[in-house]
């Protein structure tokens, strides 16, 4: 963790006080950059951004936040057929209850793909 030291008048000396940071126009015109316009994170970022928010309930959004930008991030994975069984019966891809030991119920699961490294790296550097 980083510490920071006071100066005159009680303000944090922060890290990166002093560094020029991009402009919003220029962070929007960066390649493969996506900025979350769902309303519970703009909910989330509001309280994380409030100088009144305690540390716990700081980390606590960071998590929340950090999730829900990892499920933005994977909205586009391709899925695969898989077939499942459920524990009533089995069931075909309309979803009619057909005789047990028949055809299998069609279900989704993500396809094999690089995807998930990606979706991890993506994860924790939003964080």
């Amino acid at each position: 963790m980083v510490e920071t030291s006071t100066q005159g008048g009680g303000r944090p000396n922060l890290p990166m006080a002093g560094i020029p940071q991009p402009k919003r126009e220029e962070v929007l015109n960066l390649p493969r950059v996506h900025i979350s316009s769902h309303p519970v994170m703009a909910h989330k970022m509001t309280a994380l951004r409030d100088k009144n928010t305690q540390p716990p309930e700081f980390y606590r959004l960071v998590k929340e936040i950090g999730a829900l930008l990892a499920y933005e991030a994977t909205q586009s994975l391709a899925l695969e057929p898989a077939p499942i069984e459920t524990p009533m019966a089995t069931w075909w891809d309309n979803g009619w209850p057909v005789e047990s030991g028949s055809r299998p119920y069609s279900g989704q699961v993500l396809a094999s793909q690089r995807h998930s490294a990606k979706s991890y790296q993506i994860s924790r550097s939003g964080i």
